[in-house]
């Protein structure tokens, strides 16, 4: 996986709703990955790290697949 690159991961909510965030790949676990969001730190928000099941990606796409 892309670690330290900008990506879009899907992924399953509670009772199968589908959603998507855009953000930096931090870290790749056996159970979970993270992602660090994409401009939530001037947001003053936060939730600037996801945790998100592993079991639960649907997908994880790099945002510019044509750098490596």
């Amino acid at each position: 996986m892309p670690v330290g690159k900008e990506v879009t991961v899907s992924f399953d909510r509670l009772f199968g709703a589908g959603t998507s965030i855009k953000g930096k790949l931090r870290s790749v676990q056996s159970d979970w990955i993270i992602i660090e969001r994409a401009g939530s730190e001037s947001s003053g928000r936060n939730d600037r790290f996801y945790w998100i099941a592993r079991d639960k990606v649907l997908a994880i796409e790099k945002e510019d697949p044509e750098i490596d």
